[in-house]
């Protein structure tokens, strides 16, 4: 990382030739903006060890072609999208360190490689739910 501060600009949804999100590493934060859901090329999301804050975005259900979410070591709070576990090309979600609550999507438990063992401290701390 290069210890780059500050919040993630809406704007980031005027980019629709991007197909890799690296963003790890930082010091970005505030919340992920909903408009990363336009970026229907996004193949990949890194946006882990930040310090973001707020829920993750439902819009991200959008990305039919996503194949990796990493969203760990952060601020997020919130349910997990259930909306994500319908994303088909969808194989790799990791999302411990942070601050989620509520039930784990069963359809994210179906995942080809949904990393959730990384979920289980998160689970056994009693904020998240986890059934997988």
């Amino acid at each position: 990382g290069n210890r780059v501060g500050g919040s993630i600009p809406d704007a980031i949804g005027d980019l629709p030739s991007l197909e890799i999100l690296y963003i790890d590493d930082n010091e970005l934060e505030g919340p992920l903006p909903s408009s990363l859901g336009k970026l229907e090329n996004l193949i990949s999301v890194y946006a882990q060890n930040n310090l973001l804050t707020g829920q993750i975005p439902q819009e991200l259900s959008a990305l039919t072609n996503l194949q990796r979410l990493y969203l760990h070591e952060n601020r997020l709070q919130g349910q997990v999208p259930a909306q994500l576990g319908a994303l088909k090309s969808l194989q790799k979600v990791r999302l411990h360190g942070n601050d989620l609550s509520g039930q784990v999507p069963m359809d994210i438990c179906m995942l080809k490689d949904h990393s959730l063992v990384d979920l289980q401290g998160d689970c056994a701390a009693g904020k998240l739910e986890c059934d997988c």
